[in-house]
């Protein structure tokens, strides 16, 4: 029997929790029935029907590509449009284009698709798709105090889908401690550089912590979005349910204001126990040429994660960001390139021509999530 391609329903969680359990291993538990409701239910710029396809083999779901629906802002002009999310297939399953299958499904209905970290075969799938690349996403960090700890944990973590590398690597740390000696030299390196130095002080912006976005941000974004020529939605609504409602992770939000306006805000976590003991910068967003703004909020993120922390990370896509953050210590340790696949052809010249001009975060698509270690 062929495998069936279909528009997932609620009613297909217990088969789609079966997928997930067998599919993702260790990270499974958070990918759980709370945060696929939050994420493809409660979302709230989905339409009527979900937006999960998956691929059933004799009943049982084989597959999956999720789209997290969201509104993209194009020169002023705002487009209905989804983030690629989830996209699996099982080990026994592979090498039958089931995964280009399901991709062709999900963009004969959806006319704007947006992915911004994704595995090779991902990559593959836009680009047969005829995609769209959007420039550069980089990631920056900044070591703060590193731990033996979480020195071990990182190497077999880069090494878990290698096991002749992992088992070199037990053994140097264990035998040779290696992670204590990667310890000693970094931390080393910090202190005599005061690179991992915590900054203080906000300058002449005034931060407030807050529970919630409220009205005052819609018009912050209604005033700054104008500088923006590609930018995904940063609405009241869309924070609100991204970082306030989410049901697995904590985020602390903030607002930024000078001369009781507000100009800007901030969203900031500490990564869970099973994650690697990472200070987070998700999003934050103030008006374009407001460099004072920007130094101040990175200032106040660092100094708000602290020294529990060992290092912090902060995604970009932003040349200012990206000065200020390393005027701030931070060093570049990945890049992303994002795709678009969209079926209007003048949607799709416009937007080859914002190639470097679009703003990204960690908190676009679901690139903050919980990585497990």
């Amino acid at each position: 029997m062929a495998v069936l391609i279909r528009r997932a329903n609620v009613a297909d969680w217990e088969l789609i929790e079966k997928f997930i359990v067998e599919a993702y291993g260790r990270s499974a538990a958070y990918k759980g029935r709370e945060r696929w409701y939050w994420q493809f239910v409660a979302n709230p710029f989905r339409s009527t029907l979900i937006s999960v396809w998956i691929a059933l083999d004799e009943g049982n779901v084989v597959g999956q590509i999720a789209v997290q629906p969201t509104i993209v802002q194009i020169e002023n002009v705002e487009y209905p449009a989804g983030w690629i999310v989830d996209v699996m297939v099982l080990p026994a399953h592979r090498g039958r284009s089931l995964g280009h299958k399901l991709h062709a499904a999900v963009a004969a209905e959806m006319p704007l698709l947006a992915t911004l970290t994704m595995a090779p075969a991902m990559r593959r799938m836009a680009l047969r798709a005829g995609s769209v690349s959007l420039g550069s996403v980089h990631e920056f960090t900044k070591l703060i105090h590193l731990r033996r700890d979480t020195v071990r944990r990182y190497l077999l973590t880069r090494a878990a889908n290698r096991l002749q590398i992992r088992r070199l690597v037990q053994v140097a740390c264990s035998v040779f401690r290696l992670d204590r000696l990667m310890t000693f030299m970094v931390n080393g390196f910090l202190h005599l550089t005061g690179t991992g130095q915590i900054q203080s002080g906000q300058g002449a912006v005034e931060i407030a912590e807050v529970e919630r976005f409220e009205d005052e941000l819609d018009c912050f974004w209604n005033n700054a979005r104008s500088e923006y020529p590609a930018i995904f939605t940063r609405s009241a609504r869309f924070l609100n349910w991204r970082f306030v409602s989410a049901p697995d992770l904590r985020y602390r939000c903030f607002v930024a204001r000078r001369a009781n306006q507000l100009i800007g805000y901030l969203v900031i976590r500490r990564t869970l126990a099973v994650e690697l003991p990472t200070g987070r910068i998700v999003d934050f967003l103030v008006y374009r040429s407001d460099l004072e703004a920007i130094e101040c909020l990175v200032k106040h993120a660092i100094g708000a994660l602290g020294n529990e922390v060992d290092f912090i990370d902060c995604g970009t896509s932003a040349p200012e960001i990206v000065a200020i953050l390393r005027r701030f210590g931070f060093v570049r340790t990945r890049t992303e390139r994002p795709t678009i696949v969209c079926q209007d052809p003048e949607l799709r010249r416009r937007m080859q021509e914002l190639d470097g001009k679009w703003y990204f975060t960690k908190g676009d698509q679901d690139w903050d999530q919980v990585f497990v270690s």
